[in-house]
């Protein structure tokens, strides 16, 4: 009996209604939820550990970080299938926005409304990810 036959048998799927792939490189968590944890913190940005693999998040890249108290930064949770928040913050990734950032170019706007926390100030920068596909 093969690993792949003992996962679906204690699945209760018989191994005579498998269907094998020839090209899997690796099993797959069956819910699919990401791991991740923020391993440590530097002056330029952070690193971000997902399932095991590490990631480096520059501030220039992700903005919204650079500025954030640690305690904000660390408190980071994956949902969904990719996605990436950090609920303190607002701020929500995908995995593939981090992997890869060049696809995702920043768009500043610049908004003539101020905030509703902050009067004082009569623009506002906003920056958001578009999708360059």
């Amino acid at each position: 009996m093969t690993v792949t036959d003992l996962i679906f048998y204690r699945h209760g799927i018989p191994s005579k209604q498998l269907i094998y792939l020839e090209d899997v490189q690796s099993l797959v968590p069956i819910n699919h939820m990401l791991t991740v944890q923020v391993s440590r913190l530097e002056s330029e940005g952070l690193w971000l550990r997902i399932n095991g693999l590490e990631y480096f998040l520059g501030y220039d890249l992700f903005p919204w970080l650079r500025n954030a108290s640690e305690s904000k930064i660390y408190n980071v949770e994956s949902f969904g299938e990719n996605g990436i928040r950090w609920p303190d913050l607002d701020v929500d990734l995908t995995l593939d926005i981090i992997q890869h950032p060049q696809r995702y170019p920043l768009t500043y706007i610049n908004s003539a409304e101020p905030a509703p926390d902050d009067q004082s100030s009569s623009n506002k920068l906003l920056i958001r990810r578009t999708s360059r596909r």
